[in-house]
């Protein structure tokens, strides 16, 4: 097959899907004007952040796949894949470590003071006991939604001590740690 990359992912994906026997190329660089246009003879897309909506892929009539790095949909329209009988894969996992530690590091952010310290060190001023801040370790900490990045940070919100409340769709409520 032919496979477009749309936008820029780690070197592995191109070298794997290559060494399996398909032919990837390179489109990260293309205007959204000239996209669907460039890939016409495609037979799948790679995307991270553009969007794959139904323009571009009607302009694209062999177009049997669309392979999404990253969690979400939001930016493939999954309604006209759907009609078109196109396969949306995604890869859920993939950026569950980055984001649960983000998640994490805006809870210390908040409960240290960070951005407030910050800000008045630099016009000179050091409000020690203002700025103290709490620690995470008997703390409670609600996430909404347990799939793989609620659940990751649950991970890393056990090993500072907290205690995990989550909601998820599926799950329901669940007290007590995850």
């Amino acid at each position: 097959m032919r496979i477009a990359f749309i936008d820029r992912v780690h070197p592995v994906l191109e070298e794997r899907l290559e060494a399996a026997g398909h032919i990837c190329e390179q489109f990260h660089h293309v205007s959204e004007r000239d996209l669907s246009g460039a890939l016409g003879a495609v037979q799948g897309i790679i995307v991270r952040s553009r969007k794959v909506e139904r323009g571009l892929m009607d302009g694209i009539p062999g177009l049997r796949f669309i392979g999404r790095v990253g969690s979400g949909l939001e930016n493939i329209d999954t309604v006209h894949c759907a009609e078109r009988g196109i396969a949306v894969l995604s890869a859920p996992e993939g950026n569950r470590d980055g984001v649960g530690e983000m998640a994490v590091a805006h809870l210390l952010v908040l409960l240290k003071q960070v951005c407030r310290a910050n800000q008045q060190v630099r016009q000179g001023l050091w409000a020690r006991e203002a700025n103290r801040g709490h620690d995470l370790a008997g703390r409670t900490v609600g996430i909404i939604g347990y799939g793989h990045i609620g659940q990751q940070v649950s991970v890393l919100a056990e090993a500072f001590g907290m205690r995990v409340l989550y909601y998820d769709i599926i799950d329901k409520l669940s007290m007590g740690n995850a």
